[in-house]
């Protein structure tokens, strides 16, 4: 595999935090990874940058699922550093996109050709696997919903038991006072 860039970035931005690691492969085959994690604030994107160009790197890519990334790309660009920002969604449904077009342009360029029942039955094969793979990422965005809704509704829960709790303790305060 022909290596595009020998140093790159991935950062991962939360809200109150961002994690990079810096990929390098100017040692040879084998990767060098650096990791390291900053806080949102000015100071310390500053600081990201600053370890970005220590480490002569000046590509990073991260997520944009939320709204925490748009301040680092801001000063990441201010600094001279190229950035790309991409859905994770959108990179998961080009992936499935790519794949099927690929096995239907395999299957199309053979429709006409003579192949073995040998070689039909691992186009099979391999179509299964395209169709279960789409299946198993259907089936993890489920769970992820699940369990999403399940910490929502345990959340909820904890805010009544408090507010009941608060309820009673104020009712009982004003009871006493009288």
């Amino acid at each position: 595999m022909k290596v595009v860039y020998p140093i790159c970035c991935g950062a991962d931005v939360h809200k109150a935090f961002l994690v990079g690691t810096i990929i390098s492969t100017t040692d040879g085959v084998q990767p060098h990874y650096q990791k390291k994690r900053f806080s949102t604030y000015n100071g310390d994107l500053h600081r990201f940058a600053d370890w970005l160009h220590s480490s002569g790197c000046l590509d990073v890519w991260m997520e944009s699922t939320g709204k925490y990334w748009v301040p680092v790309f801001n000063i990441l660009e201010a600094r001279s550093v190229s950035t790309e920002a991409f859905d994770p969604e959108h990179c998961v449904s080009l992936l499935k996109r790519s794949l099927k077009q690929k096995a239907d342009s395999v299957l199309e360029s053979i429709e006409g050709c003579s192949i073995t029942p040998e070689q039909k039955f691992r186009m099979r094969v391999v179509r299964a696997h395209l169709d279960y793979i789409e299946q198993s990422i259907a089936q993890i965005d489920t769970e992820i919903d699940a369990m999403v809704a399940l910490a929502v509704t345990a959340c909820a829960f904890k805010i009544r038991a408090g507010l009941v709790l608060v309820r009673q303790t104020v009712m009982t305060c004003s009871f006493l006072s009288r």
